[in-house]
């Protein structure tokens, strides 16, 4: 084999039979040969020493070996740019790995650092909301992309100047209101007061005038009954309050005028214990609505008699029944001849049903009980009943 790497002129060592001419020393006796190297330049050194062209050739030779001279100068150059490009790029990088790296405490793709923070931004922690890579909770920004973590309205530096915002609305809209309160006229709740005329207080002090007149007609002949009587009196005495002041409107006179006419107009005659209805107890509690404004008459035993300021009231059982109780109110219009009453005596009524109330018989028991202003009440004597018919009959006689 390596005879065959020779040339046939080399006697086998791999020179050529001109080794002077080359210029190469001749090998020494004993001395070992060398292998041929393979490259161009043995090639071009086992050819010798080459002519220098000339003429024309010669020209266009060194023309050449000019350009390729310069195209090997912008190579080295070019390469050497690239090569400082291609290192800052590197470098670059290389600083923001070793960034990241002291940022999260661990190496370049190892083991946590000794003494590193212990916050591991590449293990641990919650997604970010851009790259989804893990980030330490306490971190505002992602160490990777840098994304906030947070919305930015949960910051304090963006509700403060909301907050700030609406309490100056909530200041400046009740000042608005307050002023405007203040501005504005009377409200829908509150009335201009008109002062009567002349010609209408004229008008009240005249039906002042006649309402009196039928209560004085009423007290000597008990025309009308006590309950529609009481209700005149009441009106009577609200409308000379109404006259005296001086500072009753067109309303209020106007109201006084009206209130007496009402009452006139509801008053009711009087009947009798003959013509009026005597009612069962029971069938009077379970009609009792039916009853209130009608007259009936009843007989019963007193229980128990209380003054009060509009007169006097007083317990009754009916027919002397504890469970039968009836509250009878007696007043200046009630003709009496029980000026004191006393438990246990009987008696006989008659009078206008105003309605029921709530009261605790003899017994303890507590019971509903019909209200009834008494026109009459008389003891159950021998001559209540001649009474009874004197008074009846002056009383149809002024009718």
């Amino acid at each position: 084999m390596r005879e065959d790497m020779g040339t046939p002129n080399d006697s086998g060592y791999g020179y050529s039979g001109d080794d002077d001419r080359a210029g190469r020393a001749p090998r020494a006796e004993g001395a070992r040969p060398r292998a041929q190297r393979s490259d161009a330049t043995n090639h071009r050194s086992s050819r010798g020493a080459q002519p220098t062209p000339t003429g024309v050739a010669g020209v266009l030779g060194k023309a050449a070996d000019v350009a390729r001279s310069a195209v090997g100068a912008v190579s080295g150059a070019a390469g050497s740019v690239a090569s400082r490009v291609r290192g800052g790029e590197s470098d670059a990088r290389g600083a923001r790995v070793r960034t990241a790296s002291e940022r999260s405490g661990v190496p370049y793709g190892g083991e946590p650092m000794s003494g590193s923070s212990s916050r591991d931004y590449l293990g641990t922690g919650n997604p970010c909301v851009r790259c989804g890579k893990p980030v330490d909770p306490s971190e505002p920004r992602c160490p990777h992309c840098g994304a906030l973590q947070k919305p930015f309205y949960t910051n304090p530096v963006f509700l403060v100047p909301i907050v700030v915002l609406l309490a100056l609305v909530i200041v400046l809209t009740i000042a608005i209101n307050s002023c405007a309160g203040k501005t504005s006229g009377p409200t829908s709740g509150t009335s201009t007061v008109t002062p009567a005329s002349d010609e209408l207080k004229s008008q009240l002090a005249s039906k002042i005038s006649e309402a009196q007149q039928y209560l004085s007609d009423n007290t000597s002949l008990h025309i009308y009954t006590a309950a529609t009587a009481s209700d005149l009196e009441t009106a009577t005495a609200k409308a000379v309050s109404v006259n005296n002041s001086s500072s009753a409107g067109e309303e209020d006179v106007t109201n006084a005028i009206n209130a007496i006419t009402d009452a006139e107009n509801a008053l009711v005659q009087v009947g009798s214990f003959n013509t009026v209805e005597w009612p069962w107890y029971d069938p009077l509690m379970q009609s009792i609505d039916s009853y209130v404004g009608t007259q009936i008459a009843m007989t019963g035993t007193i229980v128990s008699s209380t003054d009060g300021t509009n007169g006097r009231t007083i317990l009754i059982n009916i027919s002397g029944d504890a469970t039968c109780p009836l509250v009878l109110t007696v007043n200046s219009l009630t003709t009496t001849d029980v000026t004191t009453p006393t438990a246990g005596t009987e008696v006989s009524l008659l009078g206008t049903v105003t309605g029921t109330t709530q009261v605790t018989g003899d017994d303890g028991t507590e019971r509903t009980a019909p209200t009834v202003t008494a026109d009459f009440l008389y003891t159950n004597t021998a001559d209540a009943g001649a009474a009874d018919a004197g008074d009846a009959g002056d009383a149809d006689a002024a009718a």
